[in-house]
């Protein structure tokens, strides 16, 4: 038990030293995002809309984003990527 806090311990330091890095703001005007949504064939589900807000707002932040999508298969989690794929690409992100 004791090895697991430490672990524990020890990725929550890691985490904190990397989120304080800089980062860049990357927040887009929605234009693209709301294509993709209105292209879709079926509604986005409230997991999917409040995954995609969260991850909005931590791109916004000038700081790092450190952030894991979790979902079962079938569970949207790559509309959700592409969304936030989007959102850079309207910031005027480009891959490195």
């Amino acid at each position: 038990m004791t090895k697991l806090l430490a672990g524990q311990l020890a990725l929550a330091l890691v985490r904190a030293n990397q989120k304080r890095l800089a980062g860049r703001p990357s927040a887009g005007d929605g234009r693209l995002t709301q294509k993709i949504i209105d292209a879709l064939p079926y509604s986005l589900t409230v997991s999917q809309a409040r995954s995609i807000d969260e991850i909005k707002a931590d791109l916004a932040k000038p700081e790092r984003m450190l952030r894991l999508l979790q979902g079962d298969v079938g569970a949207g989690k790559t509309v959700v990527a592409l969304l936030a794929a989007a959102t850079v690409i309207e910031a005027g992100g480009r891959p490195p």
